[in-house]
């Protein structure tokens, strides 16, 4: 189970690395790329230290549970908004290139 889970956390970065890839001209994919990568890293970086201070401010261990879901929701609902601004921006680039 251990390697099913180590395989799996693998392979969302990857996926993330060759969509970038696909999709970006070559002028600006090491950029692309690089952004990437330390947002990926600050994300990673600053979860846990946000999770533990809202923790500690809703009362301790005790509320971490609550904690994950003031952190996690907000993370959640700004990534589907990103999502949806670089879906309505391919759109519009599409629509102006035919």
């Amino acid at each position: 189970m251990l390697a099913f889970d180590l395989v799996c956390a693998g392979l969302v970065p990857t996926i993330g690395v060759v969509a970038l890839t696909l999709n970006l001209p070559n002028e600006i994919r090491g950029r692309g790329i690089a952004t990437y990568v330390l947002t990926t890293a600050l994300a990673a970086a600053t979860g846990p230290a946000a999770i533990a201070l809202v923790s500690q401010a809703l009362g301790g261990e005790a509320m971490l549970g609550h904690a994950i879901v003031v952190v996690a929701v907000p993370a959640a609902l700004l990534s589907a908004g990103c999502f949806v601004l670089a879906m309505r921006a391919d759109a519009v680039r599409r629509l102006a290139a035919a």
